[in-house]
């Protein structure tokens, strides 16, 4: 025999020898399979857990006291609605305003200068003051003065990067 027909009966030999092996254990489970249903206990031979009791004891309610008062809390019925003050509202003034000493009335192109009120703060209320800005000695060049964070740097607020490669093929960089 050749050295080809020689590999080729050894190949068939090994096919034949694994094949016989699955028939094997086919037949083998098969069998098992076939016993383990034999076997299997019936209805009857089940035997029912005792059951345990179950105690639940009573639980007693706890009550925290925050140290508040009747008078602090106000008692509310939950279906009663409770309004609030209707605020007071200043009212407007009627009058007409007055008029600088030297106003001319006379030209109608001209926006007539007033006198300014005096207004008269709401109780309770304080009135809201001016920012105070500091004066530039000259020392801040190219400097901004900002409210709450003093003096920084004045500058443009947006920066552009210069990307040539994208005109000329399309290619987009960066995720978005």
């Amino acid at each position: 025999m050749s050295d080809k027909s020689k590999a080729k009966a050894l190949k068939f030999g090994i096919v034949g020898l694994l094949c016989g092996i699955c028939v094997v254990a086919v037949i083998g489970i098969a069998v098992v399979l076939k016993k383990g249903n034999a076997e299997q206990p019936t209805v009857t031979d089940v035997q029912p857990e005792p059951q345990q009791e179950i105690v639940v004891e009573d639980i007693e309610s706890v009550v925290i006291d925050f140290g508040t008062s009747e008078v602090d809390v106000p008692v509310v019925n939950e279906n009663e609605q409770q309004l609030q003050e209707v605020p007071e509202i200043p009212e407007v003034p009627t009058e007409a305003p007055e008029l600088a000493p030297d106003t001319d009335l006379t030209n109608p192109d001209e926006v007539p200068e007033y006198v300014p009120a005096e207004i008269e703060p709401v109780p309770g209320t304080t009135p809201i003051a001016e920012p105070q800005v500091p004066v530039d000695d000259g020392s801040h060049q190219g400097q901004v003065y900002v409210q709450g964070f003093g003096w920084i740097e004045s500058g443009s607020g947006s920066q552009s990067i210069p990307a040539p490669e994208i005109g000329q093929n399309g290619n987009k960089i960066g995720d978005m």
